[in-house]
Order: C-alpha cells, then structure tokens, then sequence
C-alpha cells in the first residue's frame, strides 16, 4: 500500500529464509521467504543486546506500524514490552500476532501452524469431501503451509489499518491478534450450526459444486465462493468450442466437471 517496510532480523536471520523450497537460479532463496518479504529491506537488529535495542528504539521513533511476533515471555527483556513501547511512541500502532494472542490463560502458549489449525477446530474436519471417501480411517489432517498464521497476518493488517485510521482521534493503539482467533472464522458456518444444535464432522462436509474432483490424470480442486468466480468459470467453458454450458439449479451458468 505504499509503505516502507523494514524486517528486523537476528544475526542468524529470519528462520523463513532456511524454509524449502529454494527458488532455483538464486542460490538458497526460499520461495515463501521472497514471497512475503517482496518489497521490504532487512536489516539485523539483536535485540538480546543493548546496541540492538538502541538501534530498534530509534527506528520506531520514525515507524507509524510496528509487527510484533516475539513470543511474550521474552519481549521485557527486549524492550518490547507493550507499556514500554506505549511510553516511548505514543502515536505507534503496535501490532502484536501470537498463535493465542497476549492476554487470557493461552497467552504464553507457543504454537506452530499445526497447533493453530487443529486448536480452532478446523484439523477436525478435515480431510472431506472426496478425500475422506477414498481414505475414509485417514486421522485429521492440517492444510498445507501456514495457513493458520496466514489468517492471523490477514487479520493483523485490518487491525493495523483501522488503528492507523483512527489514529488522529486516540493516538497510538496497542493491537492484539490471535491466530487462533482468526482461524476460527474459516469455520465460521460449523460455528453457526453449532449454535443451531448441530455438530460438523468431517464425514459430513462436502462443496455441492466443486471441491475436489477426479481427472483422467489426477485430481483438481474448485471451490467456487463468489460469483465472479462462477462468472469466470463459466466465461471459460463458454469459449471452449463444442462444449455446451451445463445449467446449474442456482440459476448460474457452471461447467459440471474440470
């Protein structure tokens, strides 16, 4: 959005730089790494010494948003602390993503991405569909990458953008995310028939049109959510000579099979 972003780093740098796979032709550069890094410097803080600290001080002093992922037991003693930073930049927006965020019971806990999937509910419906029909004694799974620290980042940057927003009105606010509690929106419909008396298992959840479809050479995954998406779909199979557009009962043109 036009920002300047600066990632702050330890000596050893940032463990997403060590995360297969490697981009070929550019040395050991992880794809995810140069993914979420795009358009940001580096720079190596330590902030176990006072020099790193110094230097992350007087770099805040300049920094409107302030992403913060150290685990809570160890940010005293970095001095990012959320009191000290609020003394020291009372017009910062301090952005703070734990895998259950910095206040309640959980709030020390440490967490991968597995932990995060399957401690919103979500590993318990999976795998569905086709998936738990061709491997029906499969245990839950998780979904490939990080997406449940995804869903924290997507939730981080509204947070940071209305605190920025308002920023004239209240000053400096202190953001807490959980990705824990938003991961839970991706399930968010289990939730509301869990309000309604019924539980969601993963034997019962399956797309009504797409999901997981098989090919003569493999498999290919649709799920079509928005109606651009079946708008587009449907454009494809359209220009696609001698094939003639299935009828969908919601009224929509959609191909029937990929």
């Amino acid at each position: 959005m036009g920002a300047e972003l600066v990632w702050l780093e330890p000596p050893a740098g940032s463990p997403l730089r060590r995360e297969p796979p490697f981009l070929p032709g550019a040395g050991e550069v992880s794809a995810l790494f140069a993914y979420l890094a795009a358009g940001a410097s580096s720079r190596v803080c330590d902030l176990a010494t006072a020099d790193g600290r110094r230097a992350a001080t007087a770099l805040l002093a300049d920094t409107d948003i302030f992403i913060d992922d150290t685990p809570l037991a160890d940010r005293a003693a970095r001095g990012l602390a959320e009191a000290a930073i609020a003394a020291r930049h009372p017009d910062l927006i301090h952005v703070s993503v734990l895998p259950f965020g910095a206040y309640g019971p959980k709030a020390g806990w440490r967490g991968e991405d597995i932990i995060v999937q399957h401690a919103a509910g979500e590993g318990n419906l999976l795998p569905n569909g086709l998936s738990i029909e061709l491997f029906p004694e499969r245990p839950p799974v998780k979904i490939h990458g990080h997406f449940g620290e995804m869903q924290g980042g997507i939730a981080a940057a509204l947070g940071a953008l209305a605190a920025l927003w308002a920023r004239p009105e209240v000053g400096g606010q202190y953001v807490d995310i959980a990705s824990q509690d938003a991961m839970l929106a991706v399930g968010a419909f289990a939730i509301q028939r869990l309000g309604d008396g019924s539980i969601e298992h993963r034997v019962e959840r399956s797309f009504r049109y797409g999901g997981v479809l098989p090919c003569a050479d493999g498999y290919v995954e649709l799920l079509t959510l928005e109606q651009r998406q079946w708008r587009d779909w449907s454009s494809c199979w359209a220009r696609r000579p001698g094939h003639r557009m299935p009828r969908c009962p919601m009224g929509l043109n959609a191909a029937a099979a990929a």
